[in-house]
């Protein structure tokens, strides 16, 4: 049995959490469901959909739970440390956490890096992750760990008051094509960077002229895939947002698992 065994629950409830965010993005969207088009100006329209905006409540809090039990995983390493190298409860119980700092005097004063009788290679180690030194190693490996780490702390963070936010946000492999009397001519086609936290919104602009009067009776009958993001974590669409939230998972493995071949059984 492993010495951090609670921190390996709390990582296998995030893979579950991880799984439903999986699957539970693509019950937003009906893929079946019609575009609304509205216009705009003179000539100006656009393409608008309307969303399940309670499933995209529901997958915010699955994120918030994810994210929630990677750091609840790593602060358990550092509270089962402390008891292992001081007492049962440890001194200063209520500030015991896995440090993750924007600011050098706070890794320095943390009670994890204080108490425990780590090695110098060890708070090396630990003070070379911390957000203050991301991009100073020569290691690629070592900031790509910081940067995983800044931004499980980052999103764990913004999710003590819910305010984490799932997005569908990007249209890949666009190809609209409209259904449109003779006499409209359709041009300057393009894809709106859309946020689908309200009940409905814009993801395609468009010009229509029409020849003899107003432009009616267009019809959106194809488009591109809509891909699913997250507004706390830039550039980051489809499949590449669950790449990115396993990169946080591993992390998390990665250092619990440096933990248990430090403190063996």
């Amino acid at each position: 049995m492993p010495r951090f065994t609670d921190s390996w629950k709390r990582i296998d409830r995030a893979l579950l959490h991880g799984r439903a965010i999986s699957k539970g993005w693509k019950s937003i969207f009906d893929p079946f469901a019609q575009p609304e088009i509205e216009r705009r100006g003179e000539t100006q329209y656009v393409a608008k959909v309307k969303l399940k905006r309670e499933d995209s409540n529901d997958l915010s809090l699955e994120l918030g739970e994810y994210v929630y039990q990677l750091r609840a995983a790593l602060d358990g390493v550092a509270f089962e440390v402390m008891v292992l190298e001081t007492s049962d409860p440890p001194p200063k119980e209520n500030r015991v956490e896995f440090p993750i700092y924007d600011d050098p005097e706070r890794f320095k004063n943390a009670p994890f890096i204080k108490y425990p009788q780590f090695p110098l290679e060890v708070k090396d180690w630990l003070e070379s992750l911390q957000p203050y030194n991301l991009g100073k190693s020569s290691d690629p490996d070592t900031n790509e760990l910081t940067r995983r780490l800044k931004l499980l702390h980052a999103l764990s963070r913004k999710d003590r008051h819910r305010r984490l936010h799932v997005v569908i946000g990007a249209l890949s492999e666009l190809k609209p094509h409209f259904r449109f009397t003779p006499n409209i001519t359709i041009s300057n086609v393009q894809p709106i960077p859309i946020d689908f936290m309200g009940d409905s919104t814009d993801f395609l602009s468009f010009d229509a002229v029409c020849s003899d009067g107003k432009a009616s009776n267009i019809t959106l009958i194809t488009m591109g895939q809509i891909e699913f993001g997250i507004a706390d974590i830039d550039y980051c669409f489809g499949q590449e947002t669950m790449n990115e939230l396993e990169r946080l998972m591993l992390a998390t493995r990665n250092i619990v698992q440096v933990f248990e071949m430090g403190y063996p059984l």
